[in-house]
């Protein structure tokens, strides 16, 4: 299984997203780079200058499934999307692409935040409207994750990506 492993602390696919919401573009595209070795999955960072408005963030294949990952980061309900980001989405749906949208909420916790979270919520890319006029909690959840990276359950992100 591609992203089956023996030390939770060096599954790519884990390392790769957390780094993801964690750090800036460099840093980003250096902590996909360990999916491009692993067998029979590739995944590309898109530099937004590059192409045109809108464009996910990452491009993937994963045994012979190709898509496109929208990374988003928030503290509170509301997904923040720049503009044309729903737009390509929902067109890249509506032409029979696979989009997925991959949000981690997380906060410290507080009086009125409630208790800390480190949530992973991954929507089809058919949710985007919702997303994007709602919050989280309004569209469809192709998976919700709590806990944070080292306790997510990675096969089940992957089973996602490919279904």
């Amino acid at each position: 299984m591609l992203f089956a492993h023996a030390q939770p602390t060096r599954d790519p696919l884990r390392v790769a997203i957390t780094r993801a919401f964690l750090a800036d573009e460099t840093q980003v595209v250096e902590s996909l780079l360990p999916l491009a070795r692993v067998s029979d999955a590739q995944l590309q960072r898109i530099e937004l200058g590059a192409v045109g408005p809108g464009v996910p963030d990452v491009n993937y294949c994963i045994g012979g499934m190709e898509g496109w990952l929208e990374l988003k980061a928030t503290e509170n309900w509301s997904v923040p999307f720049r503009p044309g980001q729903p737009g390509w989405i929902a067109r890249r749906v509506r032409a029979g692409g696979r989009v997925f949208i991959l949000t981690r909420r997380r906060h410290g916790g507080g009086p009125r935040k409630g208790e800390p979270v480190d949530e992973l919520w991954i929507h089809k890319g058919k949710e985007v409207l919702a997303v994007n006029s709602g919050d989280l909690r309004s569209a469809e959840t192709a998976l919700w994750l709590a806990g944070g990276p080292r306790n997510w359950d990675w096969a089940a992100v992957q089973q996602v990506l490919v279904a």
